[in-house]
Parts: structure tokens; sequence; C-alpha cells
């Protein structure tokens, strides 16, 4: 990601990050949580879920009862609690790893929303980071870093809805 911009920007953007290292298992963000950090992946694998969980209309059905009395005439019931649990559990959950080099967490740092995925390593990792202040800092001055973020916000956001798309049409 960072190679394609040209010498200054990189060693500004190099300064400002902060490197850490994560173990197998160690969650960098949790999905719905508030962006304040832009990460950058140099080796190791994280991997980026997200979770949507399946509409539940209210939990009312038309009534199928063959013993039902008479004077039910096809009332609407309350769901199960069966029928609520088979249908959570038909959460739509989408995943990405990336492996040795890649960002995330620009979703954020572009939109000013919560988290739409959660990140976790699922090795040995070493990552930077970089403040959501200290992005727009450097923004100020090389917008082509800001347009990237954008870039990549926007391809992740299209190939998550072609993905539910795809499956809602099989």
């Amino acid at each position: 990601f960072l190679h394609q911009f040209e010498s200054p920007l990189r060693a500004a953007l190099f300064k400002k990050l902060k490197p850490c290292m994560c173990d197998r298992g160690d969650i960098m963000f949790e999905q719905h949580e508030m962006g304040l950090q832009l990460y950058f992946l140099y080796k190791g694998t994280v991997l980026l879920k997200r979770t949507q969980p399946v509409e539940i209309p209210p939990e009312r059905r038309p009534c199928a009862m063959r013993d039902c009395p008479d004077t039910c005439r096809g009332a609407i019931h309350p769901l199960s609690k069966a029928e609520i649990e088979e249908r959570q559990k038909l959460a739509q959950t989408r995943s990405v790893k990336l492996r040795e080099q890649g960002v995330f967490g620009e979703v954020s740092m572009v939109s000013s929303q919560l988290r739409p995925y959660q990140a976790k390593c699922t090795t040995l990792s070493f990552i930077a980071f970089m403040n959501k202040e200290e992005v727009y800092k450097i923004a100020e001055d090389w917008p082509q870093f800001l347009q990237a973020l954008m870039n990549i916000a926007f391809l992740r956001a299209n190939r998550s809805e072609e993905r539910r798309v795809g499956k809602e049409c099989r």
C-alpha cells in the first residue's frame, strides 16, 4: 500500500507509525467499535470478520397448528424459542484474510462510521498503527493518501455487497 506513494509522503507516514506485535488470537478491534487507529500489517496474518445478523421479523407467524381451536382461525402466534434460535443461526458472516502486507481499519477513517468488522490476528503478526488525527494531518499535505484509503474502503464495501447479493440470488 505504502509503495504507491512518493518518498516524502512515505517518510511522513513512517515517522507517525507506532509498531506493535500481536500474538495469535489477539483482537485488534471489535466490530461496531469507534475507529481511532489505522493499521498496517507488515508480517503475519489478520482475519477481518464481519457478521450481519439476519433480520428477524416481528416474532409472530400465522398459526399452522393442526390441533388449534376453531377460535384461532389462522391467528398470529409468537415464534417459539426454537424458531427464534434457528433464525439467529442464519447470521451472515464474511471474512477476509490479510497475509504479509495490507492496510485495515480504513473504513472508520474515511467514513466516521463504527468499525464494520472485527480484526483478529491468526498468526504472530507485526503491525504498525497511526491515530486518526495523524491520518488527517498527513492528508492535509498529501490528499492522495486519504483518497487511496477511500478507494480501499470503497472496494471492500463493494466486494462485501457483491457477495451478499450473490448469496441472495442463489
